[in-house]
């Protein structure tokens, strides 16, 4: 699937600069602390936990610290109830302790963790970090909740969204400028003819408007459509294709689409596909995406996307705004992007996160006045881009412990003031932008994702992640079989967040699109047992027939299909990461393919599939080293 993919900038303002208030309860301790009375025995008794280390972890497991810190004390850290306890040995974290005491480092990460210690009975003592099962419960407790309130929020939002749909149709010009100027982002879907054949849809169709409220997946075949809503599907492809021209060079559609109903589709999808909700919070604001697939002049069909988004927030007037202007000709033709500002007032809607910590007595020693701005930083603004940015220089400026789990990076950037203010000021700034409690203990800052519970449950184990960068960097590409592991674990955009993003090896060349451009043939092919495998690479292909029908309908997205008979052909190629001007080649690559796809139908009779793959390319230190080697 191809969609509006724009370069998207997010701002949030904490509510430090702008008075809001959150809507979730307020506690003035720390949430579910661990349980003391069972555990200071433990503590007692031996002299090596007194031991002080200094040390730095950076989106580390908590194995390889465990690991690390035996290394360094002599104290044997074991992880997890056993070796197959990936959920705990796999949790990563942020350290950056100097001259710790071990035996607070290891409290330290327990309480941030929200794990616990035991220690063997005999001496010399080991010890063992690992989640009891009540706090798992109540971790997958707290996920169910906040996935049903999430739910419940859009299928308010979603009904909204299809009611007002049904009245943005015959609008004289006046009004279409005054709607300009009131929601952007319905004048979009009005000017470009979009909101009419959706509303017809949604009205003539209650299945599709029900699986749209209801958070479910709907596809039909322009084809088996009734006869009054085949010109809207056609409708459909018109809008979807002046959208799409302002990402994409113009669209030149065919002259004869009513006689091509059978290559038309129509797809509603109850997530974005992959590429907005890059954040828990932002979540709430994206209602689903209208997938439309049509044949092109002179191509096959291919399948566009464009998110339906709560036309009221900031994502949807910030995505309508770029849209109206770019319709209108009132585009800056410099403008590589579209950016919105949200408030931290507008996230407590949708905040199911962990109660939050409310400072009601500021900390003493952080209300030193201080200029967050270092000598290389813009003089007006600071922006950091990533959690791990912005808690180590927490630790510089505070000269603090601090401790943080990491579960991957938000969309937003922490914008902040260059002009005096206070550590807790600041702190209290990233901790709403970045969405974590955080809290003080003796000389240590910590900080835990109000979202752990919920962002815990989307975790990849290790150990495919350790192959693929294995893989990556010794191959330098990833084969099919990776690319489909990959589109079946981390094909939704919090799990790739949460596990790829900002992988130093993963997160590299074009490792975003080689999966979310070519999601549908990679699920497909992740359908297939070895021997159908064997075959759809094969120069003979694999005949539809040894199709289940939850197959054939992966297919179907991935690929038209005019003939039973046909045998279906992978093709596999691999592709330059960046172009000579460092931009991605994936779009230009895709379109080539698009243009492959449909010579080699018309020349050997098969349903073809093609697929690129991402190449590998050595970070700037890297190549360094080996320069100097």
């Amino acid at each position: 699937m191809r969609g509006l993919r724009i370069f998207v900038s997010l701002l949030i303002i904490p509510a430090c600069f702008c008075q809001g208030a959150w809507a979730l309860g307020k506690t003035t301790v720390d949430p579910n602390t661990l349980p003391q009375k069972q555990q200071k025995d433990i503590w007692q008794s031996d002299s090596r936990l007194t031991q002080t280390v200094t040390y730095e972890a950076r989106r580390k497991t908590v194995l390889s610290i465990m690991n690390d810190l035996t290394n360094m004390t002599g104290v044997t850290l074991h992880t997890g109830y056993n070796s197959k306890d990936w959920q705990v040995r796999d949790r990563k974290m942020l350290i950056f302790a100097k001259v710790m005491p071990l035996k607070d480092l290891m409290q330290s990460v327990a309480r941030v963790m929200k794990f616990q210690w035991t220690r063997s009975e005999s001496q010399p003592y080991t010890y063992r970090i690992y989640m009891d099962r009540r706090t798992l419960l109540d971790a997958e407790g707290q996920a169910y909740r906040a996935e049903q309130k999430y739910n419940e929020m859009l299928v308010r939002k979603r009904e909204a969204l299809a009611d007002r749909l049904s009245g943005l149709s015959g609008l004289n010009p006046t009004q279409l400028e005054n709607l300009r100027a009131d929601n952007p982002y319905l004048y979009t879907l009005a000017k470009t003819g979009m909101a009419n054949p959706l509303s017809q849809l949604f009205q003539q169709l209650p299945e599709a408007r029900n699986a749209f409220v209801s958070c479910n997946s709907y596809y039909v075949p322009a084809s088996q459509l009734p006869e009054s809503l085949q010109q809207t599907a056609i409708d459909l492809v018109k809008g979807m294709s002046a959208i799409n021209s302002i990402a994409d060079s113009e669209q030149l559609l065919p002259d004869n689409l009513e006689d091509m109903l059978d290559q038309i589709s129509i797809r509603l999808a109850p997530s974005d596909d992959g590429w907005l909700t890059s954040d828990p919070r932002l979540q709430t604001f994206v209602l689903g995406t209208l997938n439309v697939k049509w044949p092109q002049e002179g191509q096959s069909a291919t399948e566009y996307g464009f998110p339906l988004l709560d036309p009221d927030s900031s994502l949807g007037k910030g995505m309508g705004n770029y849209l109206a202007d770019a319709l209108n000709g009132d585009l800056d033709p410099t403008q590589s992007g579209w950016s919105f500002t949200i408030f931290s007032k507008e996230l407590e809607s949708g905040d199911f996160g962990e109660e939050k910590v409310e400072h009601k007595e500021k900390y003493a020693e952080l209300e030193k006045e201080i200029s967050p701005a270092g000598p290389n930083d813009d003089k007006n603004e600071i922006r950091y881009k990533s959690k791990e940015e912005v808690i180590a220089r927490i630790a510089e400026m505070t000269g603090m412990n601090v401790i943080s789990d990491y579960l991957g990076e938000s969309g937003f950037d922490y914008a902040s003031s260059t002009k005096t203010i206070t550590f807790n000021t600041f702190i209290d700034g990233f901790a709403k932008t970045f969405d974590c409690n955080w809290w003080k203990s003796g000389s240590v800052l910590e900080f835990r994702d109000r979202y752990w519970f919920k962002k815990r449950s989307k975790q990849i184990p290790e150990e495919y992640l350790e192959k693929w960068r294995k893989f990556y960097k010794l191959t330098g590409t990833l084969n099919i079989d990776n690319l489909s592991e990959m589109a079946t674990l981390a094909g939704e955009e919090e799990r790739y967040n949460i596990n790829i993003k900002n992988d130093e090896v993963l997160d590299n060349g074009s490792m975003h699109g080689a999966i979310y451009w070519q999601i549908d043939t990679l699920r497909f092919y992740a359908s297939l047992d070895d021997k159908q495998r064997n075959a759809v690479v094969s120069q003979d292909g694999l005949k539809q027939d040894t199709l289940s029908e939850q197959q054939m309908s992966l297919l179907s997205k991935a690929a038209y299909i005019d003939d039973p008979a046909k045998p279906i052909v992978l093709s596999v190629s691999g592709q330059p990461a960046t172009s000579q001007s460092g931009k991605s080649t994936a779009q230009m690559l895709a379109q080539a393919q698009v243009d492959k796809q449909s010579l080699y139908q018309q020349a050997y009779g098969t349903v073809r599939l093609m697929l690129w793959t991402p190449k590998y390319e050595p970070p700037k230190k890297e190549e360094q080293a080996n320069d100097k080697k």
